[in-house]
């Protein structure tokens, strides 16, 4: 479904039924395209909403870091 698909993901993450924190949920109701963060990683491109998790790649990403390092501090460890 590509971008349209992504969209529609995105309407349903702010729904009651969503177990979502509600910060989350009142965060992405709130923002609009023009609020997200763009930074390279792999495979691609990713956006995200401002956090200081994604302000840290985005940095990074400024900063020329290879796309391979900003995907090793974007995967979460368990």
């Amino acid at each position: 479904m590509g971008a349209e698909g992504v969209f529609l993901g995105s309407r349903f993450i702010p729904t009651v039924e969503n177990p979502a924190a509600q910060s989350v949920k009142q965060m992405i109701v709130d923002s609009s395209a023009a609020d997200l963060l763009l930074y390279r990683t792999l495979p691609a491109y990713y956006r995200s909403l401002p956090t200081p998790f994604a302000e840290k790649l985005v940095a990074m990403d400024n900063q020329g870091a290879s796309r391979e390092e900003i995907a090793k501090v974007g995967v979460v460890q368990v």
